[in-house]
């Protein structure tokens, strides 16, 4: 089913080589001239072990940081922050963000971007201890106190990464099922629900039928899976032992049959 996905929004190796060949890495990476280009590094969740190098080496040499307003003045209007400087970007807001990532940024002088997700984000009466990732607890992304401490710090400039980063179904047939050893990637999780009530397909949804899936923020028309057969599926699974059933043989047949009896549909404008 990767034959339904644009190469260009494939995860795999041979996109990192056609990128070098054609050269999409900018040549500063390289040893080469920054010239008149400003560059900036993506990062996502880290570790103080991991980024204090970077910090140390930007701090010692004396770069400065640039916040989201400083590269669209770049961008729309030619202006250039000056020699030297680069951007930090933290991109989905990650714990980290908030337990790593401003304490250096407080030790070194230096200041960030990050892109947080609104329709992920959860509440909490306050922010947490920053310990570092391998130690904290709570939730995986910062939490909406922790995002306003890190805007109002003047340090971490929170700027919006869509509303739910929504992975959605792009074809009819389905390309597998939700089994025990379903473990999707990190924010990969198929979109069910609407803007206005997000839900994700989790772990413990077993019989669910899958899709490929392409980022809701692509040209790609959405596909809805019929209600009445995913549910048909989910019973289905419950009622015929649970994860024991997908220990049986030929076991993908009477899920398939199920959700051909009631493929689903497809988006229309109005969605």
């Amino acid at each position: 089913m990767l034959h339904h996905i644009p190469f260009q929004e494939r995860k795999t190796p041979w996109r990192g080589v056609l990128d070098l060949v054609t050269g999409r890495y900018p040549v500063f990476l390289f040893g080469g001239q920054v010239g008149n280009l400003l560059p900036m590094f993506h990062f996502h969740d880290v570790t103080t072990a991991y980024l204090t190098p970077y910090f140390k080496y930007l701090a010692e040499n004396r770069y400065r940081t640039v916040n989201a307003e400083d590269i669209a003045g770049f961008v729309r209007d030619g202006r250039h922050p000056g020699p030297r400087t680069v951007a930090l970007c933290f991109d989905d807001a990650w714990a980290s963000l908030w337990t790593v990532v401003l304490p250096l940024l407080q030790k070194h002088n230096l200041t960030a971007i990050s892109y947080a997700i609104p329709g992920r984000v959860a509440d909490a009466a306050a922010p947490r201890p920053q310990t570092d990732h391998a130690t904290h607890t709570g939730p995986p992304l910062a939490t909406w106190p922790e995002l306003r401490a890190l805007q109002s710090s003047g340090l971490v400039d929170v700027q919006a990464h869509t509303h739910t980063h929504a992975m959605i179904f792009c074809h009819d047939q389905p390309c597998g099922f939700i089994t025990p050893a379903y473990r999707p990637a990190a924010l990969a999780e198929p979109f069910t629900g609407t803007a206005e009530a997000p839900a994700f397909l989790q772990s413990h949804d077993l019989g669910e039928p899958l899709y490929p899936l392409r980022s809701r923020c692509s040209d790609a028309r959405r596909f809805f899976p019929a209600p009445a057969a995913r549910q048909a599926c989910r019973d289905h699974v419950a009622q015929h032992g649970g994860k024991a059933y997908f220990q049986t043989p030929q076991w993908q047949l009477a899920l398939i049959k199920i959700m051909r009896a009631d493929g689903g549909t497809w988006e229309t404008p109005e969605d």
